[in-house]
């Protein structure tokens, strides 16, 4: 019932958009339409888990992204190519001819929606760190429910970790999947309960490595910029006589 109940709730989103690209029919040509989403529901995978928190498995990764203008895109095309909302804007802001408009976070991948390349980056990065997820009181997911991951084209890799580790000591946990021999992630092949073979311990000792570069260079708290004070000062004028 309750995949049933999600299945339906898609139905309803494609209604609705059907109808709003049936109101923009006259200007479907000239207008550029991007359909993507927030994270995914795992739909009871992952033995029985719901909703897309707290885990970064492929139901909850893979979100659609859609470019649609039939002028750009006369015939469907696909792309495997890895990338995120965070690279969303500076591509909007690169297919409007305005590549500097900000220092940008994430990449453009404008030239893969054009046909000029096949991808912009080997890997993508996912974190979280928000404990409560909308609760407004506990009981809140036991630590560690802090996440940092990054996914290539062929493995994952995840820290679940907590934020006062030395107090709590509450230990990371890791998961760690090769995508390409195992696209359901059944076995996580950084548990400590799981054999690992030659190529996924090179492999593991390899992710571990590039996640500590990642939380370091991408994932490291931005500097304290200082507030800048600024006071309106209004001088109360009386009003001329005869004025309104």
């Amino acid at each position: 019932n309750y995949v049933n109940l999600y299945g339906s709730l898609l139905k309803v989103a494609d209604a609705n958009l059907v109808e709003l690209l049936d109101a923009l029919a006259p200007l479907i040509n000239d207008t550029l339409i991007i359909k993507t989403s927030d994270h995914g529901e795992t739909g009871l995978s992952h033995e029985l888990t719901r909703q897309k928190c707290y885990n970064y498995y492929e139901e909850s990764a893979r979100v659609p992204l859609v470019y649609s203008n039939p002028r750009l895109f006369p015939e469907p095309l696909s792309s495997d190519a890895l990338v995120s909302h965070i690279d969303l804007l500076p591509t909007l802001a690169e297919l409007l001819g305005k590549p500097k408009i900000a220092p940008f976070t994430g990449l453009s991948y404008a030239s893969i929606l054009l046909g000029t390349s096949s991808a912009i980056q080997d890997y993508v990065v996912f974190s979280m760190e928000d404990y409560q997820i909308g609760q407004a009181a506990p009981p809140y997911v036991q630590q560690p429910s802090n996440m940092m991951c990054i996914r290539e084209v062929d493995w994952k890799y995840c820290k679940y970790y907590d934020n006062a580790a030395e107090i709590t000591k509450v230990r990371s946990v890791f998961e760690m999947y090769n995508l390409k021999a195992d696209p359901n992630e059944s076995v996580n092949l950084a548990s400590p309960h799981h054999n690992r073979t030659a190529f996924e311990e090179k492999n593991y000792v390899r992710l571990n490595r590039k996640l500590k570069e990642v939380k370091r260079t991408r994932l490291a708290p931005r500097p304290v910029v200082k507030a800048i004070a600024l006071t309106l000062n209004v001088t109360a004028t009386a009003p001329v006589k005869g004025s309104p």
